[in-house]
């Protein structure tokens, strides 16, 4: 029997030739960057996310850094979950804010609202809330309650949540902006790629200027705002809007396979996240805690040919070499035990039903 992959891309024939006549397009054009199909793309993708402006910009990564550049974090604190991708922590730092680390609640993992109002101070000037494998979290509400109480920022890094919703509001429309990453494994991509979305005009043409070098939307010579590079290629955005019209599909996907590793372990020790109250995931990663060792539970799939995706995350930023040292507050209880105990089962699009069913049938095994 094959193994089964960790992750994986199909492209059909019309979808290929679809991409190379837009490359046509690109060339006969002769404008081979951030040009009419960038534009073509940020429009699609915010009609998508159901806001009014989109931006293209190189990876998840610069989305946060320009969108912390535009929140003017310099020097303030940026509240943080643990539980997040070194990028979100990076960004902070990089855009010149101060990040404070916090627990986070246990249903969906996402920054606990309880810990924010310990952590918040005179100098706070955003939260970062990460809706963790592609869910938005209810918790979301109080942390916008708290918000709108110390007037902070909201900023959600949606690098996960493409299409997700909660009480029908997707993502995007929660904080002031959202990030989203578009690279290989994620729910949409461009091989390398980010979106930033705001409903704000002024926030969106700021974004617009920092995107290239901080440049004046009147006069291109001269600079106004200390911004960097962060355009794409016209390429990238053909097989962005090729990614849209495939991504619902993608999606619907996504939750029938996460459907199928919920009702085939009802009623056993293995709790299989799901959507609930009014959530509906985008199922970027199926995240299940197991009632034994994750230890375990990969040795067990990996004999039978089932490897483990990446976690989200296994080592939270607590326990990062990078960040470590810097910290004051170890103490993560939460977020220590979720990291050190979930697993992430393969959960992607180009699976089968009969493949979540191998799964399951090994992961019930072990708890016998």
């Amino acid at each position: 029997e094959s193994e089964m992959k960790i992750f994986d891309l199909k492209y059909d024939r019309p979808f290929r030739d679809e991409f190379q006549a837009l490359c046509e397009s690109i060339f006969d054009e002769g404008f081979l960057t951030n040009h009419k199909l960038v534009s073509e793309f940020e429009e699609q993708f915010a009609k998508f996310q159901n806001v009014k402006y989109s931006l293209a910009v190189s990876n998840g990564t610069s989305a946060l850094e320009l969108g912390l550049g535009i929140l003017n974090v310099k020097n303030k604190e940026v509240l943080i979950p643990v539980n997040t991708f070194i990028a979100t922590y990076l960004a902070v730092k990089k855009a010149g804010g101060i990040p404070v680390l916090c627990d986070i609640e246990p249903g969906y993992f996402s920054i606990s609202a309880k810990e924010i109002e310990k952590k918040v101070t005179k100098n706070t000037a955003a939260i970062i809330v990460v809706h963790i494998g592609g869910h938005i979290s209810p918790e979301v509400k109080l942390v916008k309650k708290l918000c709108k109480q110390h007037n902070l920022q909201l900023f959600e890094d949606a690098a996960h949540a493409h299409g997700a919703t909660l009480d029908k509001v997707t993502a995007g429309n929660w904080g002031a902006m959202a990030a989203f990453s578009h690279f290989m494994t994620k729910v949409m991509t461009m091989g390398e790629g980010g979106s930033i979305t705001f409903n704000d005009q002024e926030a969106f043409e700021k974004g617009r200027s920092l995107r290239q070098f901080g440049m004046s939307p009147e006069n291109s010579i001269l600079h106004e705002h200390e911004g960097g590079n962060f355009k794409i290629t016209e390429f990238q955005a053909a097989l962005g809007l090729l990614e849209l019209k495939r991504i619902n599909k993608r999606i619907l996907k996504r939750q029938v396979l996460a459907k199928r590793y919920f009702e085939n372990l009802k009623g056993t020790n293995w709790n299989v996240i799901t959507d609930t109250d009014g959530s509906k995931g985008s199922y970027y990663k199926q995240i299940i805690i197991p009632p034994v060792s994750r230890e375990i539970v990969s040795q067990q799939l990996s004999r039978a040919g089932i490897p483990l995706t990446g976690g989200v995350y296994d080592f939270p930023l607590h326990q990062q070499p990078v960040v470590y040292n810097s910290l004051k507050d170890r103490d993560f209880p939460i977020a220590s035990s979720f990291c050190a105990g979930h697993i992430c089962p393969p959960c992607f699009p180009e699976l089968e039903l009969e493949d979540i069913d191998k799964v399951c049938q090994v992961l019930v095994s072990i708890e016998k």
